[in-house]
């Protein structure tokens, strides 16, 4: 399925990554790699973002949208992040918080900025959405 390669890449590459990133003090990790699709670019590494395109590809295969390469090699990245999350609680934990707190200080501003600047600042709301999202 089309929608979610980008994810199953962005998992494959995180899961390559994630001890350095849980146990090094960056909260947006820069990812290696180039998508091979219509992205540019991958997001940099956060748990959110993490968590974020395991949620959306769980919700394609419990629909069975994924095709069953796609499902088999998802049902082994969620293993691994399990495994990940289990092996460094703690770390995990650490970095979650602070990504929680950063994302709703960015949401904050967010609000404020359409508050303060209605018309000006409306076009990048649903933009904007995905930090909500993420909390």
């Amino acid at each position: 399925m089309e929608n979610s390669g980008y994810d199953l890449e962005y998992l494959n590459i995180g899961m390559e990554e994630i001890q350095n990133y849980l146990l090094s003090e960056e909260l947006f990790w820069p990812v290696s790699g180039r998508p091979s699709g219509d992205k540019q670019f991958f997001l940099k590494m956060t748990i959110g973002n993490l968590l974020l395109s395991e949620h959306r590809l769980a919700t394609l295969s419990n629909e069975d949208l994924l095709s069953p390469e796609d499902a088999s090699e998802f049902s082994k990245l969620q293993r691994g992040i399990e495994a990940v999350r289990m092996k460094w609680r703690v770390a995990w934990e650490r970095k979650a918080s602070r990504e929680y707190d950063t994302r709703f200080n960015q949401w904050r501003k967010s609000l404020e900025d359409l508050r303060s600047e209605r018309y000006q600042n409306a076009p990048f709301y649903k933009n904007e959405v995905r930090l909500r999202v993420l909390l």
